[in-house]
């Protein structure tokens, strides 16, 4: 079975995040995965079915004024 589509459990995602000590908190929707981490950066993975996962890193914080 040639299948391209990759599909994580939504609780093994949890675990993994619950044991990982730089992330201050997430949320798990269906449609995407926000983590914020202890260093003030920001982690989006979206997964939209048609465009796969996408992972965008959003700096906030860290204000250089």
């Amino acid at each position: 079975m040639s299948d391209n589509h990759y599909y994580v459990n939504r609780r093994k995602i949890q675990e993994t995040l619950n044991k990982t000590e730089d992330i201050a908190d997430f949320v798990i929707t269906n449609n995407y995965i926000v983590v914020n981490l202890k260093t003030g950066e920001k982690i989006v993975i979206s997964g939209k079915e048609e465009s796969g996962l996408r992972f965008d890193i959003l700096k906030q914080g860290h204000k250089s004024s």
